[in-house]
């Protein structure tokens, strides 16, 4: 009994993939054979140097220059911490968040702010305190900076933290300027690093590092080189924290996808609980040489300097 079946006829098609982009020339058919012949990409995809892909480039250093501008603008403070340059220009932006479709997420932290900025007006009228108190308008200025960051930035991570790091330059320029609130506290090089610039320059270090795509080991080995230098200016806290920072950066290097992720976190708490002895040796000596140092102050040694310095 023979069993009847369609014979392909000899015809020639093109196929084409609209999820790869590829484009391939299907030869002709002839009963069993298929003959499969590649083309070449599709024309409209931007090769990587074309005009496009240099346009996108340049579109997006303007966009961090901009959003660092504006950051920066920081630098400039009205009524302390709480109300500065960046202030007025969030409220310029604040009528746009009613262009956009801001979800729950994004309305909870203003909501909340709102009611805290009620809470602390009755409260300063119950405590007779002024209105234009900083402690009375820091959760208004917050809700300006919030409804600000999100029409500039919205969920987009780059533009949130090329906005951070502005402010990080704003906050170490107004560090080093004479008269802030700083300035008190600077005795030397390494008061200012510890009370001023120490945490902002770190800040600003990491976004240089992303933004210029330097290859991981190099950033965990720059993390682990300042919290080194700021162990040894008495910044224990941004010692650890760098040096946590810079291990964890190495790890997620080493490891990737080919170690769990509690291994992961295990090797890293190795090394974390190393560096938290290391601090904790250096603030039993702190400890000591100002017991020491307030013996001989009251013993009456004449010494009027006080070396205990809060970490």
């Amino acid at each position: 009994m023979r069993r009847s079946g369609h014979r392909p006829t000899r015809t020639s098609r093109h196929w084409a993939s609209a999820m790869t982009g590829l484009v391939t020339h299907h030869g002709a058919l002839d009963g069993d054979r298929l003959e499969v012949v590649p083309v070449s990409h599709v024309d409209g995809l931007p090769s990587r140097g074309s005009f496009e892909s240099r346009r996108a480039i340049v579109r997006r250093a303007l966009t961090v220059a901009v959003l660092v501008a504006l950051g920066a603008t920081s630098a400039m403070q009205i009524q302390g911490f709480t109300l500065t340059m960046l202030a007025p220009v969030c409220l310029l932006l604040a009528p746009a968040l009613l262009l956009t479709r801001p979800t729950l997420g994004q309305w909870l932290p203003l909501a909340l702010a709102m009611i805290g900025f009620a809470a602390f007006c009755i409260s300063a009228q119950i405590n007779h305190l002024s209105l234009v108190d900083q402690r009375v308008q820091q959760w208004g200025a917050f809700a300006i900076y919030f409804v600000g960051f999100l029409v500039l930035a919205g969920r987009d991570l780059l533009r949130i933290f090329s906005i951070y790091c502005g402010i990080a330059i704003g906050a170490a320029i107004y560090s080093i300027l004479p008269g802030s609130a700083s300035a008190a506290f600077y005795g030397s090089l390494a008061d200012v690093w510890k009370y001023g610039v120490g945490q902002w320059i770190v800040i600003i270090l990491v976004f240089s590092l992303a933004i210029l795509r330097v290859a991981l080991p190099l950033q965990a080995v720059s993390l682990v080189l300042i919290g080194a230098y700021s162990l040894g200016l008495d910044y224990r806290s941004l010692a650890t924290n760098c040096a946590l920072a810079g291990v964890i950066v190495l790890m997620d290097w080493v490891a990737a996808n080919r170690i769990p992720r509690w291994l992961q976190l295990t090797l890293v708490a190795v090394p974390g609980i190393a560096v938290h002895r290391v601090t904790e040796t250096c603030d039993e000596r702190a400890l000591r040489r100002c017991d020491s140092a307030q013996d001989r102050k009251s013993a009456g040694s004449g010494s009027s300097a006080d070396p205990c310095w809060e970490n």
